[in-house]
């Protein structure tokens, strides 16, 4: 907890008393406020931190978290923060810059989108939701005509994949669960999702409602649409693609709008083209060859090479406008791109009512390739943005500019994308697979698609300069796994040099040797090189004088024989073929005689070698799937370094190997008659066999956060400003690669179909805290945290269907699908939806030599099974004491309760209802605390109930929980209806809200009253009255016009003020406290119930700068730096 919250609820007794629960059982999704017990009164006296500088790196993949804070969007008690991050793993070739520049996002919205799986699930009367076909139903289809219409697409058996993203961050996906009829998520089970019209093109929209009763309503749609293929079902041709946020709801009626607008825009580019409307161009390539060919095939060509374009032209919605509670957020495009058919978005505009109090401002350049001529030699860079009104906050960046990017269309890609400099069509460098009429001598394509390690970090981010002058600089280097790859190796196995004796004697030479390799195509290479001679003499001939022979000493056969040529005053070189056998054994012999010499070392000679060139598999470090972050330096103005962190990984590991990529080949079968003219019904009379290798850029497969590698464990080894060693961090988290990512689709790459079922374990990785020590150069244990989490897996069992024979004309398949048995296959395979919940947490701190555990404290936990909420935990510490908690939610009843009907009506279920502690000793179980809480009709707070209680508790079996039969401690025993043990007390009870929903008057412990003023058109409380009913609050301050006038959207500071003296001259019993406030800013004045007064200045970047006393002097100033300062 910050320093902040801290201070806030040591002055606000009715929510420490909710705090002390609520503080660990919920996360920061689940904690969005939606009615302050008592209000948070935010005095900005407090400290600011501003971490920009600072940087988590992933521990599984290495990309370090950099974001830019912006602004806040409020409206009432909704808020979230807005800020543009940066990807750090890289730039690919294909990437397409956003709206503020290549590997930069702007987080303000939310979007739904999805993979769409067979047809769209909306489909009416066909589609996965409609049809409600159970997977067992599907598993037991037998007969060609009823796997037919989900194979050709009549039928949809498949859920669509959605992936969804809210403004505050958090985000996953979702599937349609037949059996369950709802949806299902990895985020939060409790979140409860509805497809609004899902039939209706025009309105088809979602609601996502969280664990607390918000609402995201995802109205504005992208719809695609794809005339490529006159073959394609006409649902696929158009089809609602993307839902975007356009409002938030909370159960208090606060709500955030968001407009939106599409429009395109075609800038003249330098070179006098101008930009198109197909804004990513993306090649395939396949390579197909003729087996097997039928007779009546003569004349097809037994090789086919296709190249295959794709490309995008629809432009989404971009944010226009947010609207909220006292203010709106402008989004302001006025620069055409070079390289989209859109706008840079060049300001953002912050106001509060109608007074401009923030403004975002961005600076833009290209990345420009070689001679670039149409846009896609362009993307768009950030160079610099500015926040204030007058541009005070300036953030520069720079980039890897040492090799420029290839155009977004280019094929110079390595395996994971990333530019490495050659050209290809991405067909591997593999010889095709020997069937009957391929020719396996050539390979299927010439691609090298390895890493260059030197062109990966093209265009990446380098550098990010501070306002204040300071910088941080970021050090990239390859992520790289250990593997065995296949290589193509060159052997010697034997070689020879001969010399004359100048005597005219034969003279020989022999080596023999052994071939334990398969020598690719059995094919080898004799090199012979004979030296010139001397003109020979009457006994000899040329040829004669200089001979290699190889021989088969496994046959006794001669392999080949080679004698030098007549022309005996030139030397010859000869590179010839030989057949090499894995397991024989050959013996090489050379001969020379030459003629009588004055000076031997003229003599005539040979040599000779045999060599073969085969594939071995070796254990090396391969480079792989773009950057990993290596080192982070921080330096201030001056550019002295202030601290720096380097990191170390575990071995990486690939999800898929690249001999695995390589070999992507499937079979197609095609239904033919040559005599058929097409869209003219007839018989088809025979197959058509083609092995087909494909080209494509993208690795298929699974991915974390888009990433091929991983890693287990990071350590960041922290130096000071003197590069010396200061200690250490270790961050670990395992991933389950247990579940299959993959299954059989024959008329797929690979013949398979992928799908992305990784499984997280967990959010925060387990940490390990040392301290270096400098006399015995080692560092030293002094805290550490480790983390387990159990997994709630939801698999969803699906149904494949395909065809395992392709029809070229569609028109024969009728008269086929009654009599071809083997026309139609189905595979089973599972999609996971995998939610994780933190189980155990262990924290052991050590000595100072870092060998004792000096403390322990482990936490377990455990979740209830339908929605993942916290259900108990024990904490146990190192003295050997058991504290259990456990929680019970609105769900946990057998009747409805109509407060609790009224809460799961909302969905608003993440507030337990009871919260109690048992301490247990030895044998004896002891209750020691507990709270239960009631609401209104309106699912609003209503009471506040605390077990009266003395010091050595309840016996656990005089306690009755509110859902449990007395002396059954939950989650034990059958459930009851809502009834709590008769030794609960009402401690706090909310008597009165506003028309806003805000707390106006609470009563503690049935006698005191404090009431609550609330204004700025209900956004913030304006006064706090203890010991005062509020209707006589309202009648001391001047009736209900008064009240009405301080929620105006003009009311002014001076009112406020003005009325506050009213209301502590008429109540001079009670202690009033009152505030003015900046809307969207921050409090302006605080005075307390002596009427002294405290004010806050702001500077131009709406961050408090002055606090002054009621006299107007100067009583704390705040100076904000940025790491490194």
């Amino acid at each position: 907890m910050n320093l902040y919250l801290k201070q806030l609820f040591s002055k606000i007794k009715c929510l420490i008393l909710i705090y002390s629960f609520f503080s660990f059982s919920f996360n920061l999704f689940g904690q969005t406020d939606q009615y302050k017990i008592k209000p948070q009164i935010a005095s900005p006296d407090v400290a600011a931190f501003l971490m920009y500088g600072e940087y988590n790196v992933g521990v599984n993949t290495g990309v370090p978290d950099i974001k830019i804070p912006l602004f806040k969007v409020q409206s009432g008690s909704l808020s979230y923060d807005v800020d543009v991050d940066y990807n750090a793993s890289g730039i690919k070739v294909s990437q397409v810059a956003s709206s503020v520049g290549l590997g930069w996002s702007l987080n303000s919205g939310g979007v739904i989108s999805r993979s769409v799986r067979a047809l769209p699930d909306e489909y009416a009367q066909r589609g996965y939701i409609d049809l409600n076909v159970s997977y067992e139903e599907k598993y037991s289809y037998t007969t060609n005509q009823q796997k037919q219409v989900y194979a050709d697409l009549f039928y949809d058996g498949e859920p669509d994949v959605f992936s969804f993203r809210l403004p505050t961050g958090e985000g996953g996906k979702f599937i349609y669960d037949v059996s369950k009829r709802k949806f299902i998520n990895d985020f939060d089970p409790g979140i409860k999702i509805d497809w609004i019209n899902k039939s209706s093109y025009q309105s088809s929209s979602f609601v996502l409602t969280t664990t607390n009763g918000n609402r995201y309503f995802f109205e504005t749609t992208q719809v695609t649409f794809d005339d490529s293929a006159w073959e394609i079902p006409l649902i696929l041709k158009s089809y609602t693609q993307s839902w975007f946020l356009s409002r938030i709801e909370n159960i208090k009626g606060e709500s955030i709008a968001y407009q939106y607008e599409t429009v395109s825009a075609y800038a003249s580019l330098p070179s006098g083209s101008s930009v198109k409307p197909e804004w990513l161009v993306q090649k395939s390539f396949v390579k197909k060859f003729l087996y097997q060919a039928d007779s009546r095939d003569y004349g097809m060509p037994r090789e086919v090479y296709e190249q295959n374009l794709s490309y995008y032209t629809q432009v989404e919605p971009r944010i226009k406008e947010i609207t909220m509670k006292s203010g709106k957020v402008l989004f302001n495009y006025t620069v055409p791109r070079y390289d989209f058919p859109g706008h840079q978005l060049n300001s953002i505009d912050i106001y509060a009512d109608q007074q401009i109090i923030n403004k975002v401002v961005f600076s833009y350049d290209y990345f420009v390739g070689n001679n670039p001529v149409t846009q896609f030699d362009y993307r768009l860079k950030l160079n610099s943005l500015s926040i204030g009104v007058s541009n005070d906050q300036r953030y520069g960046f720079r980039y890897d500019m040492s090799h420029p990017l290839p155009a977004t269309n280019s094929t110079a890609q390595d395996y994971w994308g990333y530019y490495n400099g050659r050209i290809s069509d991405f067909l591997p460098k593999i010889k095709p697979l020997a069937l009957p009429g391929i020719d396996t001598d050539r390979y299927v394509g010439g691609s090298d698609r390895s890493v260059d390690t030197s062109l990966i970090q093209s265009g990446i981010l380098k550098e990010i300069v501070y306002p204040t002058g300071g910088k941080t600089i970021f050090t990239f280097e390859p992520n790289f796994y250990s593997g065995q790859s296949n290589t193509e190796l060159n052997k010697v196995y034997g070689n020879l040099k001969v010399t004359g004796k100048s005597k005219r004697i034969p003279v020989h030479d022999t080596v023999d040797f052994v071939v334990n390799e398969n020598v690719l195509n059995n094919t080898g290479y004799l090199k012979i090189y004979f030296s010139p001679l001397k003109p020979p003499g009457p006994y000899y001939s040329p040829p004669d004088m200089q001979v290699v022979r190889l021989i088969d000493l496994t046959t006794n056969q001669n392999v080949i024989i080679k004698n030098r040529s007549t022309n005996y005053t030139q030397s010859e070189s000869h590179n010839l073929q030989v057949s090499l056998i894995n397991g024989r054994i050959y013996r090489l012999i050379t001969t020379v005689v030459d003629e009588p010499s004055d000076n031997l070392f003229n003599a005539s000679y040979v040599e000779a070698s045999v060599s073969g060139k085969y594939h071995a598999t070796a254990n090396r470090n391969i480079f792989a799937d773009g950057v990993r972050i290596q080192t982070i330096e921080n330096f201030d103005h001056t550019g002295v370094l202030v601290n720096m962190d380097k990191f170390n990984y575990s071995e990486g590991k690939v999800l898929r190997e690249l001999k695995e990529v390589d070999d992507n080949h499937y079979f197609q079968k095609l239904k033919i008659d040559y005599q058929c003219a097409e869209m003219i019904p007839c018989a088809c009379f025979y197959d058509r066999n083609y092995l087909v290798y494909t080209g494509q850029a993208n690795i298929l497969g699974p991915n974390i956060f888009g990433r091929h590698i991983y890693y287990e464990s990071v350590q960041k080894i922290q130096y000071n400003n003197k590069r010396e060693i200061t200690g250490k961090i270790g961050y670990s988290k395992n991933l389950s690669l247990a579940v299959p990512y993959s299954f059989h689709s024959p008329n797929s790459p690979y013949q398979k179909e992928f799908v992305n079922n990784m499984v997280f374990i967990g959010n925060a990785p387990s940490e390990s805290y040392y301290k270096w020590d400098n006399v015995s150069g080692k560092f030293i244990l002094q805290r550490m945290v480790e983390r387990k989490y159990d997994l709630i897996s939801n698999p969803l069992r699906v149904m494949k269907f395909f065809r395992t024979k392709i029809y070229v004309n569609p028109t024969c398949a009728a008269s086929q699908v009654s009599i071809d048995s083997d026309l139609f296959g189905q595979t089973p395979f599972m999609l996971y939806i995998p939610v994780y919940r933190l189980s155990r947490e262990t924290i052991s701190e050590y000595d100072a030599n870092g060998t004792t555990i000096s403390t322990t404290n482990s936490t377990e936990s455990t979740y209830d099974d339908v929605f993942g909420q916290l259900r108990t935990n024990k904490i146990q510490t190192s003295d050997g004491k058991v504290k259990r908690n456990y929680f019970i939610y609105p769900y946990d009843y057998i009747d409805s309760t109509p407060f609790l009907a009224k809460l799961l009506e909302k969905n608003v279920i993440a507030n337990p209802i009871e919260s109690v502690t048992l301490v247990e000793n030895g044998g004896s179980k002891r209750i020691l605390g507990g709270k239960h809480f009631t609401y209104d009709n309106f699912n609003r707070l209503h009471s506040i109930y605390e077990l009266r209680i003395n010091s050595n508790g309840i016996v656990s079996n005089d306690f009755k929980f509110s859902n449990r039969i007395k002396g059954v401690i939950f989650p034990e025993g059958e459930q009851t209806a809502f009834l709590p043990d008769e030794q609960y007390e009402k401690r706090l009870e909310c008597i009165l809200y506003d028309n806003f929903n805000n707390l106006s008057e609470v009563l503690e412990n049935g006698s005191l009253s404090t009431s609550y003023l609330w204004g700025y058109n209900g956004q913030y409380p304006v006064a706090e009255i203890v010991n005062a009913h509020y209707n006589d609050v309202v009648s001391a301050i001047g009736g209900q016009s008064v009240v009405d006038a301080l929620n105006s959207g003009t009311v002014t500071a001076d009112y406020i003020r003005q009325k506050m003296e009213i209301l502590r001259s008429n109540l001079p019993g009670s202690q009033v406290t009152s505030y003015t406030y900046k809307p969207l800013v921050g409090m302006t004045s605080k005075t307390d119930a002596r009427g002294q007064t405290e004010y806050y200045q702001y500077d131009g970047l709406q961050r408090l700068q002055h606090v002054l006393d009621q006299f107007q002097q100067l009583r704390q100033s705040y100076h904000y730096h940025y790491r490194p300062q």
